[in-house]
């Protein structure tokens, strides 16, 4: 069986508002706080805001925990 070792975090419902600038922020604060490796992914390439937020399974669990998603 073939498991990933990271997952896709969907922050479809964030933009392009400054509310979800605003949430996506305290996501990343939250992050580097903890110094949590991430990356924002968007999809498609072209889009101007990210639509996920890549990472660890272990960091993502916490992190879903954390915010509620």
């Amino acid at each position: 069986m073939l498991r990933r070792d990271n997952v896709d975090i969907d922050l479809k419902n964030y933009y392009p508002d400054r509310g979800g600038n605003a949430r996506l922020k305290q996501y990343t604060d939250w992050l580097d706080e903890r110094n949590i490796k991430y990356s924002m992914v968007r999809w498609p390439n072209w889009a101007t805001h990210p639509t996920a937020i890549n990472m660890r399974n272990e960091d993502a669990l916490v992190f879903r925990l954390t915010f509620g998603l």
